[in-house]
């Protein structure tokens, strides 16, 4: 273990480690170990990536080799990885939410590009969220070239489900394989299922996307890489269809959830029992008071987590809380605020604790 790093958590055994630096105060970052018939492949890549100021990778800090390991000291962007993001929050991983992920990984893509590297593993599992913008993470088998093709060719490169036909088939690749495989973590993230039929791209019936977003889908899945959509092409279709479909929702969706909102809390004010009525008014005091975005944001977190647990019958009184959170998001992504959304209920409870109006509400 690197001399000046403390271990604070093992998050993967011998393999991913939370950790600080020793008598520094330059807050946690993630240690990631590789054996030694693993570096020979990406020591050249994390090199070159090392204090690089990328938007959609995640920053590499520190690279040393240490008794025939690689050690590689990362920021800690967030815990949790894309696939685990969707399952936990599939309500509000919307298309939109989407299409942003979806811009934020070509636009990391490119960068990864640009300094002549490939990927080769673009899969939800390697992707996370740092509360503002979604970034590429682990470069296993990463791997930089010349020019924008290789011969060398491995059935073992990447993730199944995610592996290009080039790459499965023994071909020489460019970087439209990475194309290919942000195609198949498209399909996971419009309809929350891996693809099933390798051979041939089914999509699901009774799904509600708009055609140009299915035919963006079949562009990068298509099986002739000459054919493929490019990164750049890609990044150009999918940003008007961000805005077009921003355009459209964002206005009629927060003005229609703010009318819902009133009419849900005026038709059913009289069936609230005296303590929610009370607490709902205190946290609607609370956050009108409220000038600090993300304390907002915690606050109907609260609000929505105890009217979960305590009254977990009252289903229609939550979701209107909910429907306003959904609302707030929306207002501050636009404003392009950084707010947090995977703050577990110890880390709220604790950040709100000051709020004396809440006391006698932390019984959940």
């Amino acid at each position: 273990m690197h001399h000046k790093l403390v271990v604070l958590q093992e998050i993967r055994p011998n393999k991913v480690y939370l950790v600080k630096y020793q008598n520094q105060d330059k807050g946690q970052f993630y240690l990631k170990k590789y054996l030694a018939y693993q570096y020979q492949n990406i020591v050249e890549v994390v090199k070159i990536l090392k204090g690089q100021q990328l938007r959609n990778i995640v920053k590499i800090i520190d690279v040393s080799i240490e008794n025939n390991e690689l050690l590689c000291v990362v920021e800690e962007a967030c815990k949790y990885n894309l696939r685990e993001i969707i399952k936990l929050h599939e309500t509000t991983f919307d298309t939109q939410e989407i299409l942003k992920c979806l811009l934020d990984i070509i636009g990391g893509l490119l960068e990864l590009k640009n300094l002549n590297i490939f990927h080769r593993d673009i899969k939800p599992d390697n992707i996370v969220y740092d509360g503002e913008n979604y970034k590429i993470i682990d470069f296993e088998t990463a791997k930089k070239f010349q020019d924008d093709r290789t011969k060398v060719q491995s059935l073992d490169i990447g993730t199944l489900n995610y592996r290009a036909p080039e790459i499965t088939q023994n071909r020489a690749y460019s970087s439209q394989c990475d194309v290919w495989s942000l195609g198949c973590l498209f399909y996971y993230m419009l309809f929350k299922q891996e693809r099933n039929h390798m051979d041939q791209l089914v999509i699901p019936q009774n799904h509600n996307y708009d055609d140009q977003i299915i035919k963006i889908l079949e562009r990068m899945l298509e099986k002739n890489e000459k054919k493929r959509i490019t990164l750049a092409n890609l990044q150009n279709d999918v940003q008007q269809l961000y805005n077009i479909n921003n355009n459209q929702t964002q206005s009629t969706r927060l003005e229609q959830n703010t009318i819902n909102l009133v009419s849900d809390i005026n038709k059913n004010i009289n069936e609230i029992h005296n303590d929610i009525n009370t607490f709902n008014n205190i946290m609607t005091n609370l956050i009108i008071k409220e000038k600090n975005e993300q304390k907002i944001i915690k606050l109907y977190q609260f609000w929505t987590k105890r009217l979960g647990t305590i009254f977990p019958l009252k289903i229609k009184e939550r979701q209107t809380i909910e429907n306003l959170l959904l609302f707030q998001i929306q207002e501050f992504k636009q404003k392009r605020i950084k707010i947090d959304l995977f703050a577990s209920i110890d880390q709220i409870k604790d950040e709100l604790n000051c709020i004396q109006d809440l006391n006698d509400y932390y019984d959940f």
